[in-house]
Protein backbone atom coordinates (compact mmCIF):
# COMPACT_ATOMS: atom_id res chain seq x y z
CA UNK A 1 0.00 0.00 0.00
CA UNK A 2 1.34 3.33 -0.91
CA UNK A 3 1.56 5.96 1.72
CA UNK A 4 -1.55 7.96 -0.31
CA UNK A 5 -3.73 5.06 0.07
CA UNK A 6 -2.32 4.80 3.55
CA UNK A 7 -3.37 8.33 4.21
CA UNK A 8 -6.71 8.02 2.46
CA UNK A 9 -7.47 4.75 4.14
CA UNK A 10 -6.48 6.58 7.45
CA UNK A 11 -8.47 9.70 6.56
CA UNK A 12 -11.74 7.32 5.73
CA UNK A 13 -11.36 5.35 9.38
CA UNK A 14 -11.01 8.47 11.11
CA UNK A 15 -13.68 10.28 9.11
CA UNK A 16 -16.02 6.95 9.34
CA UNK A 17 -15.42 7.17 13.32
CA UNK A 18 -16.62 11.12 14.14
CA UNK A 19 -19.68 10.07 12.08
CA UNK A 20 -20.28 7.20 14.07
CA UNK A 21 -19.45 9.38 17.04
CA UNK A 22 -21.40 12.55 15.72
CA UNK A 23 -24.27 10.11 15.31
CA UNK A 24 -23.82 8.01 18.64
CA UNK A 25 -24.07 11.44 20.61
CA UNK A 26 -27.20 12.84 18.82
CA UNK A 27 -28.87 9.74 20.01
CA UNK A 28 -27.49 9.26 23.59
CA UNK A 29 -26.50 12.79 24.23
CA UNK A 30 -29.89 14.46 23.19
CA UNK A 31 -30.34 16.28 26.22
CA UNK A 32 -27.46 17.45 26.55
CA UNK A 33 -27.36 19.05 22.78
CA UNK A 34 -30.73 19.44 21.36
CA UNK A 35 -30.88 23.16 21.37
CA UNK A 36 -34.91 22.97 20.95
CA UNK A 37 -35.31 20.68 24.20
CA UNK A 38 -32.55 22.51 26.17
CA UNK A 39 -34.56 25.88 25.71
CA UNK A 40 -38.07 24.17 26.06
CA UNK A 41 -36.68 22.09 29.63
CA UNK A 42 -35.06 25.75 30.91
CA UNK A 43 -38.41 27.49 30.08
CA UNK A 44 -40.36 24.93 31.95
CA UNK A 45 -37.66 25.08 34.97
CA UNK A 46 -37.92 28.92 35.55
CA UNK A 47 -39.38 30.40 38.51
CA UNK A 48 -37.95 33.73 38.18
CA UNK A 49 -41.94 35.05 38.10
CA UNK A 50 -42.59 33.58 41.23
CA UNK A 51 -39.91 35.50 42.89
CA UNK A 52 -38.17 38.96 44.74
CA UNK A 53 -35.15 39.67 46.23
CA UNK A 54 -35.29 39.75 49.66
CA UNK A 55 -34.30 41.82 52.52
CA UNK A 56 -33.57 39.31 54.32
CA UNK A 57 -29.49 38.43 53.33
CA UNK A 58 -30.32 34.65 54.63
CA UNK A 59 -33.45 34.09 52.69
CA UNK A 60 -31.20 36.45 49.56
CA UNK A 61 -34.79 35.84 47.49
CA UNK A 62 -38.63 35.37 48.35
CA UNK A 63 -41.66 34.54 46.75
CA UNK A 64 -43.84 37.43 45.74
CA UNK A 65 -47.19 38.30 48.20
CA UNK A 66 -50.93 38.41 47.13
CA UNK A 67 -49.63 36.53 43.25
CA UNK A 68 -52.09 35.29 41.06
CA UNK A 69 -50.17 34.05 38.16
CA UNK A 70 -51.54 31.82 35.16
CA UNK A 71 -48.78 29.99 33.76
CA UNK A 72 -49.09 27.51 30.96
CA UNK A 73 -51.03 24.06 32.62
CA UNK A 74 -50.63 25.61 36.02
CA UNK A 75 -51.62 28.53 38.42
CA UNK A 76 -49.57 30.24 41.23
CA UNK A 77 -51.45 32.18 44.03
CA UNK A 78 -49.23 33.31 47.08
CA UNK A 79 -50.90 34.94 50.34
CA UNK A 80 -49.26 38.41 51.89
CA UNK A 81 -46.23 36.53 52.96
CA UNK A 82 -45.86 34.99 49.23
CA UNK A 83 -46.27 31.50 50.43
CA UNK A 84 -48.50 29.57 48.12
CA UNK A 85 -51.80 28.45 48.93
CA UNK A 86 -54.62 26.71 46.71
CA UNK A 87 -56.10 28.61 44.21
CA UNK A 88 -59.65 27.00 45.02
CA UNK A 89 -61.64 26.70 48.40
CA UNK A 90 -61.67 22.38 50.00
CA UNK A 91 -64.83 20.54 49.50
CA UNK A 92 -67.50 21.56 51.79
CA UNK A 93 -68.30 20.65 54.61
CA UNK A 94 -65.32 20.17 56.55
CA UNK A 95 -65.20 18.16 59.60
CA UNK A 96 -65.86 19.87 62.81
CA UNK A 97 -63.68 20.99 65.49
CA UNK A 98 -60.29 22.30 65.99
CA UNK A 99 -58.01 22.57 62.80
CA UNK A 100 -54.95 20.28 62.55
CA UNK A 101 -51.95 23.03 61.50
CA UNK A 102 -49.65 21.44 59.24
CA UNK A 103 -46.57 23.09 58.30
CA UNK A 104 -44.47 22.19 55.06
CA UNK A 105 -41.07 22.89 54.81
CA UNK A 106 -39.10 22.19 51.17
CA UNK A 107 -38.22 23.44 47.93
CA UNK A 108 -39.86 22.95 44.34
CA UNK A 109 -40.90 19.46 45.32
CA UNK A 110 -43.08 20.33 47.70
CA UNK A 111 -43.87 23.53 46.07
CA UNK A 112 -45.92 21.80 43.12
CA UNK A 113 -43.33 23.10 40.56
CA UNK A 114 -45.86 23.08 37.32
CA UNK A 115 -49.56 21.43 38.92
CA UNK A 116 -51.90 22.88 40.77
CA UNK A 117 -51.45 23.36 44.37
CA UNK A 118 -54.22 21.39 45.10
CA UNK A 119 -53.12 18.41 43.42
CA UNK A 120 -49.42 18.49 45.54
CA UNK A 121 -48.68 16.21 48.20
CA UNK A 122 -49.32 18.58 51.07
CA UNK A 123 -52.50 19.35 50.37
CA UNK A 124 -53.30 15.74 49.44
CA UNK A 125 -52.29 14.57 52.95
CA UNK A 126 -54.13 17.02 54.14
CA UNK A 127 -57.18 15.73 52.44
CA UNK A 128 -56.52 12.25 53.53
CA UNK A 129 -55.78 13.17 57.01
CA UNK A 130 -59.37 15.49 57.60
CA UNK A 131 -61.08 11.89 56.26
CA UNK A 132 -59.24 9.73 58.76
CA UNK A 133 -59.16 11.18 61.90
CA UNK A 134 -62.84 13.42 61.11
CA UNK A 135 -61.28 17.28 61.86
CA UNK A 136 -60.17 19.71 59.62
CA UNK A 137 -56.58 20.08 58.69
CA UNK A 138 -55.17 23.37 57.89
CA UNK A 139 -51.99 23.56 55.77
CA UNK A 140 -49.37 26.53 55.69
CA UNK A 141 -46.62 25.84 52.81
CA UNK A 142 -43.56 27.68 53.24
CA UNK A 143 -41.61 25.57 50.39
CA UNK A 144 -40.05 28.06 48.05
CA UNK A 145 -38.70 26.41 44.33
CA UNK A 146 -34.72 26.49 44.96
CA UNK A 147 -34.73 27.13 48.10
CA UNK A 148 -31.71 25.06 50.22
CA UNK A 149 -31.49 23.99 53.54
CA UNK A 150 -30.10 27.47 55.15
CA UNK A 151 -33.02 29.13 53.40
CA UNK A 152 -35.16 26.76 54.60
CA UNK A 153 -34.16 26.98 58.19
CA UNK A 154 -34.54 30.67 57.98
CA UNK A 155 -37.98 30.53 56.83
CA UNK A 156 -39.08 28.40 59.58
CA UNK A 157 -38.04 30.64 62.00
CA UNK A 158 -39.86 33.93 60.00
CA UNK A 159 -42.73 32.20 59.26
CA UNK A 160 -43.68 28.35 60.39
CA UNK A 161 -43.02 28.48 64.18
CA UNK A 162 -44.73 32.03 64.95
CA UNK A 163 -47.55 30.40 63.31
CA UNK A 164 -48.15 27.49 65.98
CA UNK A 165 -48.20 24.50 64.06
CA UNK A 166 -49.17 20.92 65.52
CA UNK A 167 -46.98 19.18 63.22
CA UNK A 168 -43.86 20.18 60.42
CA UNK A 169 -43.35 18.03 57.43
CA UNK A 170 -39.51 18.49 56.11
CA UNK A 171 -39.04 17.44 52.39
CA UNK A 172 -35.52 17.16 52.17
CA UNK A 173 -33.83 16.45 49.05
CA UNK A 174 -29.63 16.09 48.56
CA UNK A 175 -29.15 18.98 46.65
CA UNK A 176 -30.59 20.81 49.77
CA UNK A 177 -27.14 21.05 50.92
CA UNK A 178 -26.05 23.29 47.68
CA UNK A 179 -25.33 26.81 48.47
CA UNK A 180 -27.76 29.48 47.92
CA UNK A 181 -27.83 30.15 43.94
CA UNK A 182 -29.36 33.67 43.52
CA UNK A 183 -31.84 34.23 40.84
CA UNK A 184 -29.81 35.55 37.82
CA UNK A 185 -26.64 33.72 38.51
CA UNK A 186 -25.14 31.06 35.75
CA UNK A 187 -25.21 27.91 37.38
CA UNK A 188 -26.88 26.00 34.05
CA UNK A 189 -25.50 27.20 30.57
CA UNK A 190 -27.65 28.55 28.24
CA UNK A 191 -29.21 26.28 25.34
CA UNK A 192 -27.44 27.71 22.46
CA UNK A 193 -24.17 27.60 24.31
CA UNK A 194 -21.66 24.92 21.75
CA UNK A 195 -23.39 25.96 19.15
CA UNK A 196 -20.94 25.80 16.36
CA UNK A 197 -21.11 26.43 12.03
CA UNK A 198 -20.33 22.89 11.77
CA UNK A 199 -23.66 21.99 13.31
CA UNK A 200 -21.93 19.38 15.26
CA UNK A 201 -23.67 17.69 18.09
CA UNK A 202 -20.06 16.07 19.36
CA UNK A 203 -18.51 19.23 19.26
CA UNK A 204 -21.03 20.93 21.18
CA UNK A 205 -21.08 18.07 24.12
CA UNK A 206 -17.32 18.69 24.39
CA UNK A 207 -17.84 22.68 24.16
CA UNK A 208 -20.89 22.09 26.94
CA UNK A 209 -19.06 19.73 29.53
CA UNK A 210 -15.76 22.03 29.50
CA UNK A 211 -17.66 25.20 30.10
CA UNK A 212 -19.84 23.13 32.86
CA UNK A 213 -16.74 22.41 34.61
CA UNK A 214 -15.55 26.15 34.76
CA UNK A 215 -19.23 27.47 35.74
CA UNK A 216 -18.89 25.05 38.78
CA UNK A 217 -15.72 25.31 39.87
CA UNK A 218 -16.00 28.82 41.90
CA UNK A 219 -19.54 28.16 43.53
CA UNK A 220 -19.50 24.13 43.73
CA UNK A 221 -15.94 22.85 44.04
CA UNK A 222 -14.53 25.61 46.68
CA UNK A 223 -13.61 25.05 50.56
CA UNK A 224 -12.58 21.18 49.45
CA UNK A 225 -15.83 19.53 49.30
CA UNK A 226 -16.54 15.92 48.73
CA UNK A 227 -19.10 14.87 46.39
CA UNK A 228 -20.93 11.45 45.48
CA UNK A 229 -20.87 10.13 42.17
CA UNK A 230 -24.09 12.15 41.11
CA UNK A 231 -22.26 15.54 42.42
CA UNK A 232 -24.20 15.71 45.81
CA UNK A 233 -22.30 17.10 48.47
CA UNK A 234 -21.38 14.84 51.06
CA UNK A 235 -18.47 16.17 53.19
CA UNK A 236 -16.82 19.39 53.68
CA UNK A 237 -17.40 22.80 55.80
CA UNK A 238 -20.46 23.29 53.36
CA UNK A 239 -22.16 19.96 53.83
CA UNK A 240 -21.56 20.57 57.70
CA UNK A 241 -22.90 24.16 57.75
CA UNK A 242 -25.85 22.25 56.11
CA UNK A 243 -26.49 20.01 59.08
CA UNK A 244 -25.59 22.48 61.72
CA UNK A 245 -28.54 24.49 60.10
CA UNK A 246 -30.89 20.91 60.20
CA UNK A 247 -29.88 20.66 64.30
CA UNK A 248 -30.73 24.02 65.13
CA UNK A 249 -33.79 24.04 63.40
CA UNK A 250 -34.66 20.46 65.10
CA UNK A 251 -33.81 22.41 68.29
CA UNK A 252 -36.55 24.85 67.63
CA UNK A 253 -38.81 23.11 67.14
CA UNK A 254 -37.87 20.70 69.77
CA UNK A 255 -37.79 23.79 72.53
CA UNK A 256 -41.96 24.66 71.13
CA UNK A 257 -43.28 20.78 71.51
CA UNK A 258 -43.31 20.67 67.61
CA UNK A 259 -42.98 17.27 66.04
CA UNK A 260 -40.80 17.57 62.63
CA UNK A 261 -40.68 15.23 60.39
CA UNK A 262 -38.17 14.69 57.91
CA UNK A 263 -38.23 12.75 54.70
CA UNK A 264 -35.32 12.14 52.10
CA UNK A 265 -36.57 12.52 48.90
CA UNK A 266 -34.82 11.88 45.09
CA UNK A 267 -36.38 11.74 42.54
CA UNK A 268 -33.69 10.05 40.22
CA UNK A 269 -32.58 6.56 42.26
CA UNK A 270 -32.12 4.09 40.36
CA UNK A 271 -32.05 0.03 41.68
CA UNK A 272 -28.71 -1.64 41.72
CA UNK A 273 -25.54 -1.24 42.27
CA UNK A 274 -26.54 2.19 41.79
CA UNK A 275 -29.05 2.25 44.94
CA UNK A 276 -26.13 0.48 46.97
CA UNK A 277 -23.14 3.40 46.19
CA UNK A 278 -25.94 6.28 46.52
CA UNK A 279 -26.94 4.81 49.89
CA UNK A 280 -23.66 3.96 51.17
CA UNK A 281 -22.42 7.48 50.40
CA UNK A 282 -25.39 9.77 50.80
CA UNK A 283 -28.40 7.96 52.51
CA UNK A 284 -26.45 5.81 55.41
CA UNK A 285 -24.71 8.59 57.06
CA UNK A 286 -27.36 11.15 57.01
CA UNK A 287 -30.08 9.30 58.84
CA UNK A 288 -27.94 8.97 61.99
CA UNK A 289 -27.41 12.69 62.06
CA UNK A 290 -31.17 13.31 61.47
CA UNK A 291 -32.33 11.06 64.12
CA UNK A 292 -29.88 12.65 67.28
CA UNK A 293 -30.73 16.10 65.93
CA UNK A 294 -34.14 14.94 66.81
CA UNK A 295 -36.11 14.51 63.64
CA UNK A 296 -38.36 11.82 63.06
CA UNK A 297 -37.18 10.16 59.78
CA UNK A 298 -39.78 8.66 57.23
CA UNK A 299 -37.56 6.21 55.38
CA UNK A 300 -38.53 6.79 52.04
CA UNK A 301 -35.84 5.30 50.68
CA UNK A 302 -36.77 1.72 50.90
CA UNK A 303 -40.25 2.47 49.87
CA UNK A 304 -39.24 3.44 46.63
CA UNK A 305 -36.74 0.92 45.84
CA UNK A 306 -39.50 -1.25 47.00
CA UNK A 307 -42.16 0.17 44.55
CA UNK A 308 -39.66 0.20 41.58
CA UNK A 309 -38.86 -3.29 42.04
CA UNK A 310 -42.12 -4.30 41.91
CA UNK A 311 -43.26 -2.54 38.73
CA UNK A 312 -40.52 -2.83 37.17
CA UNK A 313 -38.88 0.31 36.77
CA UNK A 314 -35.38 0.96 36.12
CA UNK A 315 -36.01 4.64 36.80
CA UNK A 316 -39.02 7.19 37.81
CA UNK A 317 -39.24 8.29 35.45
CA UNK A 318 -42.88 7.56 35.04
CA UNK A 319 -43.77 9.46 37.45
CA UNK A 320 -41.32 12.48 36.23
CA UNK A 321 -43.09 15.68 34.87
CA UNK A 322 -41.58 14.91 31.66
CA UNK A 323 -38.10 12.31 30.47
CA UNK A 324 -37.33 14.45 27.57
CA UNK A 325 -36.58 17.66 28.23
CA UNK A 326 -35.59 16.09 31.25
CA UNK A 327 -37.90 17.42 34.35
CA UNK A 328 -37.26 15.34 36.96
CA UNK A 329 -40.64 16.87 39.19
CA UNK A 330 -43.18 14.35 40.34
CA UNK A 331 -46.18 14.41 38.24
CA UNK A 332 -49.73 14.61 39.90
CA UNK A 333 -49.44 10.38 39.97
CA UNK A 334 -46.29 10.49 41.58
CA UNK A 335 -47.97 13.68 44.30
CA UNK A 336 -50.57 11.01 44.67
CA UNK A 337 -48.25 8.14 45.76
CA UNK A 338 -46.29 10.29 47.88
CA UNK A 339 -49.18 11.60 49.94
CA UNK A 340 -50.85 8.03 50.24
CA UNK A 341 -47.29 6.54 51.38
CA UNK A 342 -46.99 9.87 53.97
CA UNK A 343 -50.09 9.97 55.38
CA UNK A 344 -50.17 5.98 56.30
CA UNK A 345 -47.18 6.48 57.91
CA UNK A 346 -48.40 9.31 59.99
CA UNK A 347 -51.35 7.19 61.06
CA UNK A 348 -49.13 4.14 61.39
CA UNK A 349 -45.61 3.10 61.41
CA UNK A 350 -44.89 6.84 62.66
CA UNK A 351 -46.86 7.03 66.02
CA UNK A 352 -47.34 10.79 65.01
CA UNK A 353 -51.35 11.53 65.04
CA UNK A 354 -52.53 8.04 66.22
Amino acid sequence: MTRRSRFVATACALLAGLLLAEALVRWRFADEVDTAGLRAAREALDVSPLLRGSADPLLAFEPRPNLDLRLPGWRVVTDADGLRVRATPPREPRPPGAPLRIAVIGASGSFGLRMQAEDSWPHLVAGRLEQALDRPVEVLNASVPAYVVSQQARLLELRVLPWHPDLVLWHYDHRDAFPVDLPGDEVTLAPEDGDNPLHSALLKLVLRRLHQADLDRPGFLVDEQTRSEEGYFRGGPLYDAHLAALRHSAALCRAQDVPVVLFVFDAFLQPGRSAQLHHRALHAPLLPVLVDAGFRVFDLYPVLLGTMEQAGWTDLSTWWRSAEPLDGHFNAEGHAWLAARLTGWLLGDGDILR
